[in-house]
């Protein structure tokens, strides 16, 4: 495998130990892009969210902080899945936060689940 094939293949769906490393990494590298995404979104209190692909969770974090009624995330990485859990145990508990493991191609909601749905920096790994 070369190096640019295992780089790719840890940015479209972290995993193990470098997985760990690479969340912190896409907050930071993404955390403006995000912002700006959620901002120019500008959920509403009876909004239903669905952020594809969310990685190390900032866009979730911002999302959160608005006033969405609720938020469901999708991401392919289960190591990412895992640590969001944790991250945000407290609004998935609240019913406010939902998260699977799913690829974009077989989402697990029922059509017209979401009045608004966003996804940055993604689309490069989608084939």
């Amino acid at each position: 495998m070369t190096k640019q094939r295992w780089w790719v293949g840890q940015a479209s769906c972290p995993h193990g130990r470098f997985g760990r490393v690479m969340a912190p990494l896409m907050n930071q590298s993404n955390r403006a892009h995000n912002a700006a995404v959620v901002e120019a979104r500008a959920p509403k209190a009876s909004d239903r969210i669905l952020d594809v692909g969310f990685g190390g969770g900032v866009a979730l974090r911002h999302i959160l902080a608005g006033p969405a009624k609720s938020v469901a995330g999708v991401e392919l990485s289960q190591d990412m899945v895992a640590r969001a859990r944790r991250t945000f145990s407290e609004e998935l508990s609240h019913g406010r936060l939902r998260l699977e493991h799913a690829s974009v191609e077989q989402l697990p909601f029922e059509d017209r689940s979401f009045d608004g749905v966003y996804s940055v920096n993604c689309i490069c790994f989608l084939a």
